[in-house]
């Protein structure tokens, strides 16, 4: 009889322990926590100067639909370009999305809101991929069949690569983080093929002149709507 009870006893033991390794990052602090299936698919980002300055980084992440992603890295860096691939999982619970790596054993977390139809903005919760209390924002953009699956720094530096906003605060927010004591010296529309651009030239401290272009197609016109 007690043999028995040790056998069963153990045999719970057991799956209890199974279940809890096929998804060690599926929960926080013991609540199941589900992915936003709206962030699910294939992504791509850019930023430049947040880890090393003057260098871009670029990806592409595939976030599919079990929490599990991948994520592949270019880095436009003229001393030691390269790529790399990274897995992990991701979740995402009270507005906030987790994303834990594989090789590092290193979870990050970012609030996240759909700027656009395409569109996500991620801003860092304090737990910086810097390792430090630096604020870390940046964009992915959703990508379709037709788009070639290929990093492209979405920069504002042409129509081609302008920043989709939603609000005209949204363009000059973005200036300021990015062109940081620049001046405001024009502001033009722009209607290329059914879509309308802000082109926004701007002046720095040291008189260097450069335009930024924002795609306003999401909300163009409708504020003159009733």
């Amino acid at each position: 009889m007690n043999l028995f009870r040790f056998s069963v006893v153990s045999f719970f033991i057991f799956l209890i322990a199974l279940s809890s390794c096929k998804t060690p990052q599926s929960t926080i602090e013991g609540i199941p926590a589900k992915p936003d299936k709206r962030l699910a698919g294939k992504w791509m980002g850019c930023e430049k100067g947040y880890q090393i300055e003057g260098v871009t980084r670029c990806w592409i992440m595939e976030r599919k639909k079990d929490g599990t992603f991948s994520i592949y890295f270019e880095v436009d860096n003229k001393e030691a370009p390269g790529n790399s691939t990274h897995y992990g999982k991701w979740w995402t619970k009270n507005g906030i999305f987790y994303e834990y790596h594989n090789k590092s054993g290193r979870t990050d977390s970012y609030t996240y809101e759909f700027t656009g139809k395409n569109q996500i903005k991620f801003t860092s919760t304090g737990n910086s991929p810097r390792n430090d209390s630096t604020i870390y924002e940046f964009y992915d953009h959703k990508l379709t069949g037709k788009q070639r699956l290929t990093p492209v720094l979405l920069d504002g530096s042409s129509p081609e690569k302008a920043i989709k906003v939603k609000s005209i605060a949204e363009e000059y927010e973005y200036i300021s983080k990015h062109c940081v004591g620049c001046r405001v010296v024009m502001q033009s529309l722009i209607n290329k093929k059914g879509r309308y651009y802000d082109a926004i030239e701007v002046i720095s401290a040291d008189g260097k002149k450069s335009t930024f272009y924002f795609d306003i197609s999401s909300f163009y016109g409708k504020r003159f709507m009733k």
